[in-house]
């Protein structure tokens, strides 16, 4: 383990900012992102979460995708942090042979898990 890690570029969507900037400017004045959920469909409207306010068509259409594809919203979300660190490294991403990418999430999938959430309880899941 004598090889050392290189981080080269950064990329953040979060509900506090929809980039690096914006979330370390609402991190250093003290910005609650926490709010009811207007995105996440669920029947727990008043539990507060901290949800990034764009739709996933707002998002599709900034990427410039279809949604003939099956795009989780964690997917989404992380091409953009991912598009924002290949810029913040100074990259383009013709010039990527061989990169490493990690990806840190608490919550990835959370918008599915109610709506597939009694199917499961149910049985009724097959794989």
């Amino acid at each position: 383990m004598d090889k050392g890690i290189a981080v080269t570029g950064m990329g953040m969507i979060s509900a506090i900012g929809q980039n690096l900037e914006e979330t370390y400017n609402s991190l250093i004045t003290g910005k609650n992102g926490l709010s009811f959920p207007e995105i996440l469909q669920t029947k727990h409207t008043q539990i507060p979460v901290g949800e990034i306010k764009i739709s996933n068509k707002e998002l599709l259409d900034s990427l410039k995708l279809t949604s003939t594809q099956p795009y989780t919203r964690a997917s989404l979300l992380g091409i953009i942090a991912v598009k924002e660190a290949i810029a913040n490294a100074g990259l383009h991403i013709k010039e990527l042979k061989s990169s490493g990418f990690i990806s840190g999430t608490s919550v990835g999938g959370m918008d599915s898990t109610e709506q597939f959430y009694n199917d499961f309880k149910n049985g009724e899941h097959t794989q």
